[in-house]
């Protein structure tokens, strides 16, 4: 996940640069933000377990906050291309992009890559809990 977090930090970087107050700019740039924090988030609880001595009921539980922590990732990555392609489409015939544009795809399209590459299970489903809801009024 470090190689799409690196990627994701990089086309972030990029797109802040980009001076409009377009909402699917924003989007892009807010869903990003939260790509890169699952990410994030995804390597701290990686690197916070000695997996060798660790029980195998918390290596599960881990195993499984790791799974939701790459599919949530990979969910806000694609909604990030999602709003980048709208703004595209919307401002293709009256702006032309900047010089970076296409270095802020490229990092885009590795970060996409590698997260495909790295975590083929975990992107392709996720596992719901059975009492996850916080809203018991239907009790």
């Amino acid at each position: 996940m470090h190689s799409s977090y690196c990627c994701m930090a990089c086309a972030l970087d990029q797109l802040k640069e980009l001076e409009d107050d377009n909402t699917f700019i924003t989007s892009a740039k807010e869903q990003l933000a939260l790509a890169i924090s699952y990410a994030k988030q995804y390597d701290d609880t990686w690197h916070s377990i000695y997996w060798i001595t660790a029980k195998a009921a918390t290596k599960r539980r881990i195993i499984e906050r790791l799974n939701h922590l790459a599919f949530d990732c990979y969910t806000a990555l694609l909604a990030s291309f999602e709003h980048i392609n709208f703004y595209v489409e919307e401002v293709k015939t009256t702006k032309t992009p900047p010089a970076w544009w296409n270095d802020m795809i490229i990092s885009l399209t590795l970060a996409y890559d590698a997260i495909e590459k790295e975590h083929p299970q975990e992107i392709s489903s996720r596992q719901l809990n059975l009492f996850e809801c916080h809203d018991m009024s239907f009790l």
